[in-house]
């Protein structure tokens, strides 16, 4: 009896992860039931002695870092789950050995880009190159705003 419990739980999971009704707002989530510039403060303004550091502290990165720094960052632009997670999973989390996982994320990357794109465009915040020709990023200079982060989310 209690393995039917967890099968039906499971099997009820899927069916509402998984309806027609959600894949026209989203996978998991609608934009409706998050949005990030109600629950996250406001990024600092763009004079403020905060955003003054951050900038100071990229410029010190960026004389600093070295060319394997720079491969390495650019490898991050495309980052993927099997990127963050297979040294820790191992040899055989690939996408080739787990096409479901594949589907899994794609999908919860596209929620991810609806709610982070509007929180975006709501703080408007510039990247920190936009505020600074001394700041020369090593990768495609993405012209969204700088906050929150689409990575960190």
């Amino acid at each position: 009896m209690r393995r039917f419990r967890q099968i039906l739980s499971i099997a009820v999971v899927f069916a509402f992860l998984f309806s027609p009704a959600l894949a026209e707002r989203g996978s998991f989530i609608s934009p409706d039931q998050v949005d990030l510039a109600k629950i996250l403060a406001p990024p600092p303004t763009n004079d403020s002695p905060e955003t003054q550091a951050e900038i100071q502290e990229l410029i010190r990165i960026q004389e600093k870092r070295t060319s394997e720094e720079e491969a390495a960052a650019q490898a991050d632009v495309t980052l993927t789950i099997f990127q963050v997670a297979g040294n820790v999973l191992g040899p055989k989390f690939t996408p080739e050995n787990l096409p479901i996982t594949v589907k899994f994320f794609e999908r919860l990357e596209k929620d991810e880009s609806f709610i982070v794109s509007r929180a975006k465009e709501t703080f408007n915040r510039p990247r920190p190159f936009m505020l600074s020709d001394r700041v020369k990023p090593c990768v495609r200079q993405s012209r969204s705003g700088s906050y929150p982060s689409g990575h960190a989310t």
